[in-house]
This record gives C-alpha cells, structure tokens and sequence, in this order.
C-alpha cells in the first residue's frame, strides 16, 4: 500500500472490522464505570480498560488542572493509552504511572496497538516557537518516526516491535494483553477529535468520554508512602474538574489484589 508518497506494509487494514468489534466490546463495558456507586466495590473486577495515565504533578500548570478532562481530550489529535486489566487476584502493571483516567475509546478511534511503549512523538509539528506543521503528525505515524528518530538504541529497540517500521499495527485486545510485558507498560494510539475518516467499515471517529479515575498502589510499604500521598494529591486536583468521576482503586496487599471505588 502507497501511503505519503511511500511503500507502507501495514495490518492495520487488514481484517481491522473483526478486531475493532473487539474494541467495541471494551468501550461498552467501560461506559458502565461511570455508574460505578462505593456500594458496587467489586462491580469491575477481571475488565480490560484503557487509561491515560498521569505522574504526581506538583505544580498547577497541568492542563488537567485548568479544565474538564473530556473537553481537554477532544482538542488532542492522538493520545497515547495503556491496556490494563482490573485483575482480582494478582498484580499486573500494563500502564505508565499510578494514575490515570480511564477512557472509554470508540473502536474507530483507536488506531495503533503495541506490548511495549513505542515512543510516539504525540505533539510532532506542534511546537513551541516553531511554525505549526499539520503534516507531521500524519508522516510520523505512518513512518514509524519515534521521539528520538536519531537515537540508534531506540531504532533497534523499535525494530523488534514494530518490524514493518509504522505505527499503522493492530492487534485484538486479548491478544495484546496476553503479549504485554507485566512490568512496562503497552501503548495504544487513540485519536482525540471527533469526525476523522480512519476506517472504511466504520463512522468516522467520535468523542472519548472520561469515565473514572484510575489508581493503583501497594498497601503497606512504607517507602512508598510520600509517593502515596502525592498520588492522592494529584487525585483531589483532578477532582475538583472532574466531580462526577468515580475513582477506581487497584490495591496489593502481600500479593493479594482488590478493585473498589470510592
């Protein structure tokens, strides 16, 4: 296929209606959390779902600080997200941080799948001081172009995951857990704007609705307690824009793993 002026070998249109509907499958069921209610504590255990997650941030010039977390979502052209899954009786860590927002994606939005991180250049054209390139976006996804394209150990550490060098790759969600490495975290690539034509079998893209607030920890280790407390800070400010959400706890204690909502 002849894309940007270059030979791509891509999946990502091959067979792509029979793997979407297994993403739509996951973008029902995580619009369910948003009902989650603390009398349900164990209502989403054992679910797959996907999370933009967040580091503590200590200052106030977050983006998620300033506004809803949906609206911010829907101004970004992709996002970068990680497939977890709410696991009830052991701890397995898919994603980047500790917290993050849980994202109900439609199917057509979802345009990349990887078990490892690939480095996606998210804000290629976009930025500061420079002159606004609306092409590049588009040319680094298709060429596989990292955040570090120069970087010789990050061009063999990419080869290994994506050997047909783009990001146009797709796998099912079941197949992409089950590949995941349980100790980095895999990436999905989701448009953030509505009314991109991506797939020909699909509407174009819609909205991602936020649904709840992730949050997973390890009871009872005391070293980690300043991170902790830092965690729930970074929690109360996402809170104060975004009331409404319930927050999804995944903690570990001596092995043992629980879900609940507060």
């Amino acid at each position: 296929m002849r894309i940007l002026g270059k030979n791509i070998k891509s999946n990502i249109f091959n067979d792509s209606f029979f793997i979407l509907e297994d993403w739509n499958k996951i973008y029902r069921k995580t619009l369910a959390i948003q009902h989650t209610s603390s009398a349900r504590k164990n209502a989403h255990q054992d679910k797959l779902i996907l999370i933009h997650t967040l580091r503590y941030i200590t200052d106030n010039n977050s983006p998620f600080f300033n506004g809803k977390a949906e609206d911010l979502f829907a101004t970004w052209d992709i996002i970068s997200t990680s497939l977890t899954r709410l696991q009830s009786s052991m701890y397995d860590r898919n994603q980047w941080a500790d917290v993050g927002l849980i994202l109900a994606v439609p199917p057509q939005n979802i345009i990349g799948t990887f078990h490892k991180d690939v480095w996606f250049p998210n804000h290629a054209g976009n930025t500061s001081g420079e002159t606004k390139n609306s092409y590049a976006l588009t040319e680094n996804y298709f060429k596989g172009i990292s955040k570090k394209p120069n970087d010789p150990k990050m061009k063999k550490y990419l080869k290994n995951i994506m050997p047909d060098k783009t990001y146009a790759s797709m796998m099912s969600p079941d197949s992409l857990i089950a590949k995941s490495d349980g100790i980095k975290h895999n990436e999905v690539l989701i448009v953030g704007k509505k009314d991109v034509n991506t797939y020909a079998e699909f509407p174009p893209t819609d909205r991602v609705k936020v649904c709840g607030i992730y949050f997973q920890y390890e009871r009872g280790q005391k070293h980690k307690l300043q991170q902790y407390h830092k965690n729930r800070e970074l929690i109360e400010k996402l809170k104060q824009h975004n009331p409404d959400l319930p927050v999804i706890e995944h903690s570990v204690w001596d092995g043992e793993l629980s879900a609940f909502s507060w």
